[in-house]
């Protein structure tokens, strides 16, 4: 859950970890509320008065509060936890007490460390939990990360945890005791990111990274410790549990002093704080503007000087790229941090090996310097090499006026053409005006005609001309036109130029319109260091087509990243004001959105759209696209009223800006119609659904991926009238479209493959389904990976399909999964969580473990009272599934109670099963 709010406990263990001089000052500037900290101050002060409960041992406290046998901390070495026995105290934390151990049977020697948690787990479902966490950690595998070899729960509820046995000192100890010098550092903090990295990957996060989860053996080889371990202390595992939110202060992001989602993110934000101690011998200082490493440098106190170097050098070693990697990592914002460990460890590789570092703003003399840092020998002799070409210089500097006065004139000419276009358009009768495509088709044959131009000015010719054709939606012209304008360059024997790069950026955007996303994407890959060398319109326009490309390809937070180095671009070059940066802006709104991170996209669209109202600029075509964005992300969160409003104002806006039949239009009426379908007014939504289709028919053809889209809008419009026939019929149009046109890459044929699974299940043509998901999991596997919340829906759809047979073991397997992988990417409080909860309730009913149900059906409709309060289909499925699990505990009072609850929602939008109804009406006699 994203807003968990912190307990007067939470807090308390959280100061326990600092000094207690440092206390009070940590708790004022984290905690707002003075009850709060009132009352953890007074806990505060009695605990180091020695007289508190926390000031025994941890297994003192376990026994005191359940278990009468004497567990007094010296009172266990010598005793077995599980096949081990207790040699000697370890440590104790705010977490656990740790005892090295040994195997106490079998035919080997082993030596482990034995975690007895400070927190019991008394219920089943709390046990069960634990065991499911325990074993995703028991299957990562990884030579930096300690391995988690056994685990379980006593008799009395004492979870522990068996892990590999560590002889070595912590990572911030190891570089002091070894003098590593800077590079040496910055390879050891590579090692721990890739370890961390690898974790993710398993969809495990660490949440507490310190130096001391971190220790180095004899042999300079790094060991993570406690990996997820947090996650088996978190309690926030069901809607009626209470919030324990694991944390060491200083080393914690953000977002868990707030309460709020954790990610992998949450992780780069402490390998900032390990980097920035590992580099200065202290964490970075909590103030309102983070301070870049190298202005602390003279700050730094004497006893914590960790570097073999001196004040300056250290400096001057952090200024720049440094600097710009800490920035990055330690960002307050989560998505504004780098994407994974891993990447936070390639821009470390890129700093070693003298490359520019993506944390650093673009800019071509950087990167100059770069590759003198990486070749001095060969610039050496290039410079002496230079002294021959300035007795050309005169040469050069009249060539240079040559150019000039060359792109003056083909600027003259680009404006002469726009002018022509924007006279016809205001001064004509509408009736009569010659549309673009008729005026640029007409300029062409002059430019064909007129043999005196040069290369340059004929490219800037035609090159404008595609310009004006790809606002029209002729995406086929503006690629003719592009086409032609390269071509021009090459019969000019113009190579590599800003020209040029600006042509294929456009005739790759024009490819990227007609559904050709994988070729545009490949093409601009091999071009992106070309366009970051820039620094002004150029690298917006392809940085920004770059992050369109990614999100085609399902690579959603590379996507996510290049929107925003778009948008910093953008803002240098042209000013926080210009409708430019405007633009860019809205871009990574859309881009949040397009990777489903709704709830971050309505917030940064409704704040990028507000700062465009502020800036005076009219709404334009962009404007009116993120407008559309806004809406559908709103959709998706549930606020069906805002969105309905939202989406009429984009299609009002679209009508006023474009010429029908054009592409924009029809997006606006199919997402309009797509909505209002859901919100069952289908007499509105199909109108505008079938308008849409024959604009894109129109404009597009047959085979191109908008049609595919608005046709399973039609489809899913018949679904929820409940016409399984012809949903079935539309959808099996969709997938052959499909396969004929080959748009697998697009991520609509693989929804079209999973909804036609859904409706085949629903005529009970279980086989069919199989198939139908099982290629929608094919298609969502090569677009997203298995770690992706498309991944989990299809997942989510198999497990449905197992539930119809019955096959109640496997369905449940297919939800754990679905769920988990939910829980990972932060869709764990979204309205598909909830039915998967729902689900998942029905595959344990059915395996008559009803009293794990009842956990899962607390947190779906919880989701549903918060998302969707008016939904009562929904809810009155998870009552029913509740009413159900009741019964078979024989709690006879509270079945039929809740049967006559879910009876009382009854109504024509039932997802109440055939019987269901007329059972629920026996269980509330």
């Amino acid at each position: 859950m994203s807003n968990i709010l912190l307990t007067a406990r939470d807090w308390f263990e959280a100061a326990l970890e600092l000094p207690v001089a440092e206390r009070g000052d940590w708790l004022a500037r984290h905690c707002a509320d003075p009850v709060l900290v009132n009352q953890v101050t007074g806990m505060l002060d009695a605990e180091s008065t020695g007289d508190g409960l926390l000031d025994r041992p941890a297994m003192q406290w376990i026994e005191d509060l359940h278990d009468p046998v004497d567990l007094q901390t010296d009172g266990l070495i010598g005793s077995r936890i599980g096949g081990f026995r207790l040699l000697r105290l370890l440590g104790q934390g705010g977490m656990a007490t740790v005892f090295l151990g040994e195997r106490s049977s079998g035919d080997f020697e082993q030596r482990v460390a034995v975690k007895l948690l400070r927190r019991g787990l008394y219920s089943e479902l709390e046990q069960r939990l634990f065991r499911r966490e325990r074993q995703t950690l028991a299957n990562l595998s990884h030579p930096n990360i300690a391995h988690l070899i056994d685990g379980g729960v006593t008799d009395t509820g004492i979870p522990y945890l068996v892990m590999e046995y560590v002889d070595g000192v912590p990572i911030s100890e190891h570089v002091v005791q070894q003098q590593l010098d800077l590079r040496a550092r910055l390879r050891l903090f590579v090692t721990i990111c890739h370890a961390v990295d690898a974790a993710h990957r398993a969809l495990i996060v660490h949440r507490d990274i310190k130096p001391s989860n971190i220790l180095v053996d004899a042999s300079g080889n790094p060991k993570l410790l406690d990996f997820g371990i947090a996650k088996l202390l978190d309690e926030e595992e069901g809607a009626t549990r209470s919030a324990y939110v694991p944390l060491t202060p200083g080393y914690a992001a953000p977002e868990q002093y707030a309460g709020g989602v954790i990610t992998t993110a949450t992780d780069v934000y402490a390998l900032g704080i390990l980097l920035h101690e590992l580099l200065l011998g202290e964490r970075p200082k909590l103030e309102p503007t983070l301070r870049r490493a190298s202005s602390r440098v003279a700050e730094l106190s004497t006893d914590l000087w960790l570097l073999p170097l001196s004040r300056t050098a250290l400096r001057t070693a952090l200024k720049g790229d440094i600097d710009n990697v800490l920035s990055t990592a330690l960002e307050a914002e989560a998505g504004r941090r780098y994407a994974s460990a891993g990447a936070l460890a390639d821009d470390i590789n890129r700093y070693l090996d003298a490359q520019p570092v993506l944390a650093h703003p673009p800019s071509r003399w950087y990167r100059a310097r770069k590759f003198v840092q990486r070749h001095r020998g060969g610039v050496a002799v290039s410079a002496a090499l230079a002294l021959a070409v300035i007795a050309s210089l005169g040469i050069a500097l009249w060539q240079a006026r040559h150019a000039q006065i060359q792109a003056q004139r083909a600027t003259s000419v680009r404006d002469f053409v726009l002018d022509l276009f924007d006279a016809a358009k205001d001064q004509l009768p509408r009736d009569v005006r010659p549309t673009p495509d008729v005026l640029a088709r007409a300029a062409v044959r002059k430019i064909d005609a007129n043999q005196s131009l040069d290369a340059q000015t004929r490219a800037q010719f035609l090159s404008t001309l595609g310009a004006i054709s790809q606002t029209s939606s002729d995406y086929t012209l503006a690629r003719e036109f592009a086409d032609r304008a390269l071509a021009a360059l090459d019969a000019g024997g113009e190579g590599h130029s800003r020209l040029r790069l600006g042509i294929e950026i456009a005739r790759i955007e024009a490819m990227h319109s007609l559904g050709e996303s994988e070729q545009a994407d490949q093409l601009l890959g091999a071009r992106m260091n070309e366009v970051r060398a820039l620094d002004d319109e150029i690298a917006v326009r392809g940085t920004a087509m770059y992050a369109a490309t990614r999100m085609s390809r399902g690579a959603l937070e590379e996507s996510i990243a290049l929107a925003r180095e778009s948008s910093a671009i953008a803002d240098r070059v042209f000013g926080a004001n210009d409708e430019k940066s405007l633009v860019a802006s809205l871009r990574v709104g859309d881009s949040l959105g397009g990777a489903g991170q709704h709830e971050r996209a309505a917030s940064e669209l409704a704040a990028a759209l507000a700062r465009w109202d502020a800036s005076g600029v009219p709404p334009n075509r962009d404007y009116q696209a993120s407008l559309l964005n806004l809406a559908a992300t709103t959709s998706f969160l549930g606020d069906y009223d805002r969105s309905e409003r939202l989406h009429k104002q984009a299609l009002q806006l679209a009508l006023r800006i474009f010429e029908s039949p054009h592409e924009r239009i029809a997006d606006a009426q199919e997402s309009l119609g797509a909505l209002l379908s859901v919100r069952g007014n289908q007499n509105e939504a199909e109108p505008l659904l079938q308008q849409a289709s024959a604009t894109f028919t129109t404009l597009f053809g047959n085979d191109h991926p908008a049609i595919a889209s608005v046709q399973s809008a039609l489809a899913r419009l018949a679904f929820d009238q409940k016409d399984y026939v012809t949903a079935a019929r539309r959808y099996e149009g969709v997938t052959e479209l499909c396969t004929r046109a080959k748009l697998d890459s697009d991520p609509t044929c693989a929804r079209a493959w999973q909804n036609m699974s859904t409706v085949y299940l629903r005529q009970g043509r279980l086989d069919e389904a199989e198939t139908a998901n099982l290629r929608s999991l094919e298609l969502r596997r090569a677009l997203y990976g298995e770690n992706h919340a498309q991944y989990a829906n299809a997942l989510a759809g198999l497990g449905a399909i197992h539930l119809a047979r019955h096959d109640f073991s496997a369905a449940l397997r297919a939800f754990d999964q679905s769920i988990a992988i939910s829980d990972a990417t932060g869709h764990g409080g979204s309205l598909e969580a909830a039915q998967k909860q729902g689900a998942r309730a029905a595959a344990l009913i059915g395996l008559n473990r009803a009293s794990e149900a009842l956990p899962a059906l607390d947190i779906a409709e919880q989701i549903v009272a918060k998302l969707v309060p008016d939904d009562h289909s929904l809810m009155q499925r998870m009552l029913t599934l509740r009413a159900q699990a009741l019964d078979q505990l024989g709690r006879a009072e509270e079945t039929r109670s809740v049967a006559r609850q879910a009876i009382a929602l009854d109504g024509t939008g039932s997802l109440l099963k055939p019987g269901e109804l007329e059972q629920l009406r026996a269980m509330a006699r």
